[in-house]
């Protein structure tokens, strides 16, 4: 899976572009991108660790190498203020 850098979407299988410039005797110039916008700004898309989704913002590697994404780590993690950490629910 990839995730567009640009507008967003979750993509499965990137679509190749060959794009002429009005010269079509020329080598054209050719790229695989994102099938919704065609941009070129599309990265491999990473799942969380705990709910298996795709992160399509930010997320939290942990020290061990867990990812989570940010509900996950909202729904895991609160403030305690007894001790004044956090700490797991």
């Amino acid at each position: 899976m990839y995730l567009c850098k640009d507008c967003g979407s979750l993509i499965k299988d990137l679509k190749h572009f060959r794009e002429y410039h009005g010269q079509p005797n020329l080598q054209p110039e050719e790229w695989n991108g994102c099938p919704a916008c065609g941009s070129r700004a599309c990265i491999e898309a990473i799942a969380c660790s705990r709910c298996s989704e795709y992160i399509s913002n930010h997320c939290i590697i942990t020290v061990d190498g867990e990812i989570i994404c940010d509900n996950c780590y909202s729904d895991y993690y609160i403030e305690d203020y007894t001790y004044g950490g956090w700490g797991k629910i």
